[in-house]
């Protein structure tokens, strides 16, 4: 009987401590079903000077993601890439890893609204002019 009243004692304090927006994936990371869904970006100069980024991401609930990059240099020259990874939540912070380098980008996120992501750098792979990189995420489709 003292068995079952700390596993009920246990089991409702985890619900409680829970946020309904946090689920596990099978591989036991945390997503943050607000985060699912397909997503535009855009930011200008912030990566580089002279250099637009706008992109695509689709994130799924198992936490993959596809990514579809479009860059504009300063002469209108255009190039694009596209790259597959997980994508996380620990400690309240947003990972994600793409897996052709297997490197992880780490960012503070705002969920402003169902619509609206606006992410801030604190931990990225490649070099940027802006070590303030902030951006917005759009919602496309869920």
């Amino acid at each position: 009987m003292k068995s079952l009243y700390l596993i009920l004692i246990l089991s409702a304090s985890f619900m409680i401590s829970c946020a309904p927006h946090l689920v596990n994936t099978p591989e036991g990371k945390t997503i943050d079903k607000r985060l699912v869904g397909k997503w535009k970006g855009t930011e200008t100069n912030q990566q580089e000077f002279g250099l637009k980024k706008d992109w695509i991401v689709t994130r799924k609930i198992d936490g993959t993601y596809n990514i579809k990059f479009k860059f504009t240099d300063a002469e209108n020259n255009v190039s694009e890439s596209e790259y597959d990874g997980i994508w996380w939540i620990e400690d309240g912070d947003f990972y994600e890893m793409d897996l052709i380098n297997e490197e992880t980008d780490v960012y503070d996120y705002l969920v402003e609204n169902k619509n609206q992501v606006k992410f801030r750098i604190k931990s990225i792979v490649m070099e940027m002019n802006n070590e303030a990189y902030i951006f917005v995420y759009t919602r496309i489709a869920e």
